[in-house]
């Protein structure tokens, strides 16, 4: 089973607060939405592997528009990369018949790598992005206003083309 969580770093008064996507109050979400960009980082989990997590925080938001974009055209291309907005690193998506691979890069150097059964991965990654994306729309997050219809309906043209 493939199992993805969002994670928030808060900058909080002397200390720093990581919180789950789903655990997000009110009065967190008042803290952060009008950033221009959120911190944080996604954990997938497959077989108690942990894939990505802490290690590769960086902005959270530009990681899902991405992988949504991603995944619109890896059922084209077959590969789709996202580079890092704060890190000097590039995640690459590889799919074939049955597998997805993940691929941390620096420069062309692979740091890590995972494979992931296929189907499961794709629609794991596509809940967590409607997950992200109903907390974005249902929270009013300023920075995607303008693109959150696009953003749903992409989401739902996935869903369509992955059969899910």
């Amino acid at each position: 089973m493939v199992h993805i969580h969002t994670y928030f770093i808060l900058d909080k008064p002397k200390k720093t607060e990581t919180v789950e996507l789903s655990h997000l109050t009110k009065t967190e979400i008042d803290v952060i939405k009008h950033q221009p960009v959120f911190p944080g980082y996604i954990e997938i989990i497959h077989n108690d592997q942990l894939i990505l997590g802490k290690r590769y925080q960086d902005s959270v938001d530009h990681f899902w528009l991405n992988l949504i974009d991603g995944l619109e055209k890896l059922k084209r291309t077959g590969a789709y990369s996202i580079d890092f907005l704060y890190q000097p690193l590039r995640l690459q998506l590889l799919i074939n018949d049955t597998r997805l691979s993940l691929s941390i890069l620096h420069d062309e150097t692979c740091i890590e790598s995972w494979d992931l059964p296929k189907e499961e991965a794709i629609i794991s990654m596509l809940h967590a992005a409607e997950e992200f994306m109903t907390l974005v729309n249902k929270e009013t997050f300023t920075l995607f206003q303008t693109e959150i219809n696009s953003l749903q309906q992409k989401l739902v043209s996935l869903n369509t083309f992955y059969k899910i």
